[in-house]
Order: structure tokens, then C-alpha cells, then sequence
């Protein structure tokens, strides 16, 4: 018999847990609920036992929410940490981002907490799958998330970010600076975003300025993670095209964000999902030699990549690439994108446009518009939320996919 699954919910009522308790019953889920009025209890309640879970009121009195979530992750790293919060500035969400798996704006009611929860419950289970640790153990080497990458959301999440700061950060990096400095200087930049003079950009902090924060973040995080598999067994023509995709797919996930105004959190989510989610590919051509017959049969044979790995390797680069997102304490929404980008009707209760729609569709979409490393499945397009807006999707980003290079 499969033991019950404990939650614990910290909040200043016990009004939810109790709304909770009766919708989980009613859908048969096998949840043991438990409730503590505030931090100390909730303390004390996981010294007592461990939990599977734990939802916590961003408002609680002694120990605010973000930070009793940060001590639960410093306790059971593997517990799932939701944290309950009303509206909150970039700041406070850019905070939160590290120590909640997921925020959810208060008030939520019961269904909307256990949807979260389900979602939350099975990505876990995807991550903890027998085939998936076993290759996950042979790999030595799983890069880490970059230093500068973190130093530049840091300093974006400040209600006192500055671009000096920011140009100064990069400027510390002496082969980031050359890439911003160059992506500034491009025909794109220059003649669509109206910056460039004719003598060019040669100052950081102008090229911040006409790129804009989170071109500069997409660019330090790409350029971070794409140098740690240089030098390493991946063919440099995969590490390329891999890299140019991921450029194209991002793009074509900030034009679908843009034209369906989502939430500035899901967004951000996305448009990360869409510039990380073929990194497994590089991770297992980086470690795993029986990866070459993997790449081999794919090339003679055809057909999406996803097929061969687990048909050769019992898993996935999507499954992979998420594992490894898991560990680097991304958000569970842009781990969830990443692991389903080619199956997002796996997700129960998938949303209409959510972060993992918006990623299966960008990817499906850059495809279109250049050469991706391997041939996507083709039925990610109906399978994705809204599907009905891909062909407004289709149109956009073929004007504006074509508007400059990749790099």
C-alpha cells in the first residue's frame, strides 16, 4: 500500500486546510493534511516528522513566509515549498523565487491550491523515476548554474537596479563583455532597436541599455551554460545548433508571451524554459559515450531525438535537462516546461497558456525558421494549451523571427 503523501500548511486560519481536506477526499487523493497557526509551530511540527510538502502564508507573524520556506529547504531540500502571497513587487517575487517552488496568489482557494500540489507531486515523481536516477548517477559531471547568471538576477531584482551596476557586473567577465558588446553592435540591434551611432557601441553600459535587462540576462545565462560544454565529447556542430535553436525558441517564446499578456512571472519562466530546454541533450553527449549511438541511429533513421534515448537509454533529454534545473533551484513551472517540451499533454490539468505551453510552442516554432539539431514531434502543436492560437502565433513569429540573425 502506497503511504499517504503529508502535507503541511502554516497559515494564521486553518479555514483552507480544512476546504483542502474535503476536495482531496472527495477526488480520492491520499494526502494526510496537517496544520500549524504559525512559523514556531511549524518548526516543531517538521523536528517531529518529515512532510512531503509545505504551503505557508507569505504573512506570518515572527517568521515571515519566504523565510521559513528558506529554512525548509535547508532541512529537506527535497520537500515541495508553496508559498501563499498577494500581488508583490519584482523584488519580493525575485526573493521568493529561490526558496518557493511555486508562488500562488492569495487569496487561492482549495482547488487552485490542489492543482499546484498534484502538479508539484508529479514532477517529482517523473524526477525520481528509477530509469532517470540510474542515468543521472553515471553522470560525473552536471554543470552548475553561472556564477555571473546569478550575480545579474540578483542585481535586476533590487528596486535599486541600476544599468552602471549591471555593466558592471558583466564588465568583471572578460569573455562576457566581448558577446554583449557584440550582440549591441549587430545589424539587428542597430538599424530595429535605434541605438547604434555610426562609430558603434563600445561601452557596456550603453549596450545594457539599448539591449534592455533581460536580453543581457538571456545572453549571460546562455553564454555560462553553453561555455561548460566547450571542449567537452559534444560534436561542436550539435553544441551550435543546439545553441542557435535555443536563441530562435526564445524569441519566439517572449513574442507569444507578449501577445498574450501573461503574467510577468510566467513569462520570465518561459522564456529561461525556452533557452534551456534541449540542455539535457548536452549533458548526456557530454557524459554518456553510448550517447554517440543514440546521435547515430537518430541521424540514420530520423525522427525526434526523444524517441532513440529512450528506447537506448530508458530515459529522456527533456527528463535530464529538468533534473538538472531541479538541482540548480529554478522554479518548478520552468523545471515542469523543460521535462514536458515535446509531451505537454502529459500534464494533468494543464492550463490554457501557461509556461509549458508557451515552450512546447516556441520550440515547435523555431523549428520553422532555421535548422533545430533533431526533428521535433509533430504533435506537440495540438497537444499544447490554446492550441487555437497557433496559427496568430505562426504569423508573428514569422515576421519577426526573420528580423535578424540567431546570435
Amino acid at each position: 500500500m502506497t503511504a499517504a503523501t503529508r502535507i503541511l500548511f502554516v497559515d494564521n486560519e486553518p479555514r483552507l486546510v480544512d476546504e483542502l481536506r474535503g476536495l482531496a477526499g472527495e477526488n480520492g487523493d491520499s494526502w494526510e493534511l496537517a496544520f500549524a497557526p504559525g512559523s514556531e509551530a511549524a518548526l516543531a511540527a517538521l523536528n517531529a516528522r518529515g512532510y512531503d510538502a509545505v504551503v505557508s502564508e507569505a504573512g506570518l507573524a515572527g517568521m515571515a513566509g519566504v523565510d521559513l520556506l528558506e529554512e525548509v529547504r535547508r532541512r529537506s531540500p527535497g520537500t515541495i515549498r508553496l508559498l501563499l502571497a498577494d500581488a508583490a513587487s519584482r523584488e519580493g517575487t525575485i526573493r521568493a523565487a529561490g526558496p518557493a517552488h511555486q508562488s500562488l496568489a492569495r487569496p487561492s482557494g482549495p482547488t487552485a491550491v490542489r492543482k499546484a500540489l498534484r502538479r508539484a507531486l508529479a514532477l517529482r515523481r517523473l524526477l525520481r523515476s528509477d530509469q532517470l536516477l540510474a542515468t543521472v548517477a553515471r553522470i560525473e559531471h552536471l554543470p552548475a548554474l553561472p556564477h555571473l547568471y546569478r550575480k545579474v538576477v540578483e542585481e535586476l531584482g533590487k528596486a535599486t537596479a541600476s544599468m552602471a551596476r549591471v555593466a558592471e557586473i558583466i564588465g568583471e567577465d572578460v569573455a562576457m563583455a566581448p558577446e554583449v558588446l557584440k550582440l549591441a553592435n549587430s545589424a539587428f540591434y542597430g538599424s530595429n532597436h535605434g541605438g547604434a551611432s555610426i562609430d558603434g557601441v563600445s561601452s557596456i553600459e550603453r549596450a545594457v541599455q539599448l539591449l534592455g535587462f533581460d536580453t543581457v540576462a538571456m545572453l549571460v545565462l546562455r553564454a555560462g551554460v553553453f561555455r561548460a560544454f566547450t571542449g567537452t565529447p559534444v560534436p561542436p556542430a550539435l553544441l551550435e545548433a543546439i545553441g542557435d535553436h535555443s536563441v530562435r525558441s526564445t524569441r519566439a517564446a517572449r513574442i507569444i508571451a507578449r501577445m498574450e499578456r501573461v503574467d510577468q512571472r510566467v513569462a520570465d519562466d518561459a522564456v529561461t524554459a525556452a533557452l534551456l530546454h534541449e540542455i539535457g541533450i548536452l549533458v548526456m553527449a557530454a557524459n554518456l559515450p553510448e550517447y554517440r549511438d543514440v546521435l547515430e541511429q537518430q541521424q540514420q533513421d530520423g525522427g525526434p531525438i526523444g524517441r532513440f534515448e529512450q528506447a537506448l537509454l530508458g530515459t529522456t533529454h527533456a527528463a535530464v535537462g529538468a533534473y538538472l534545473l531541479g538541482l540548480w533551484g529554478l522554479p518548478d513551472g520552468l523545471v515542469e516546461a523543460v521535462a514536458h517540451h515535446e509531451s505537454p499533454a502529459a500534464v494533468e490539468e494543464q492550463d490554457g497558456i501557461d509556461v509549458i505551453s508557451i515552450v512546447a510552442a516556441a520550440g515547435a516554432l523555431a523549428h520553422l525558421y532555421g535548422p533545430g539539431p533533431f526533428e521535433p514531434e509533430p504533435a506537440v502543436r495540438f497537444e499544447i494549451g490554446a492550441r487555437e492560437r497557433w496559427p496568430d502565433w505562426e504569423a508573428s513569429c514569422q515576421s519577426e523571427l526573420a528580423l535578424g540573425s540567431t546570435r
